[in-house]
């Protein structure tokens, strides 16, 4: 639904570009979950709520967001990065 990607948008945007932390994102999850959920009477607005995840990870998921991340290995000794896989 529309309402809900903007509402993941809303939480997310702070928590990606604005490095919110996760303690944070997830607080205005539950907020926008009990305005929809606990303010409204009516069942559109419950519904919503329902949809809502808990937890600003699972928010990157829906919306495709996930990080993709590279893990490399370093010399301690002077500090060169090696590629993962690599041969040298």
């Amino acid at each position: 639904s529309p309402l809900i990607e903007r509402s993941l948008v809303l939480v997310l945007a702070p928590h990606i570009l604005g490095r919110a932390t996760r303690e944070a994102s997830n607080l205005t999850l539950r907020t926008l979950k009990s305005m929809f959920g606990g303010l409204s009477r009516s069942l559109e607005d419950k519904s919503i709520a329902e949809q809502l995840p808990d937890d600003v990870r699972t928010a990157r998921s829906l919306l495709g967001l996930d990080p993709s991340t590279i893990t490399y290995a370093a010399c301690p000794d002077c500090n060169r990065v090696y590629p993962p896989g690599g041969s040298e």
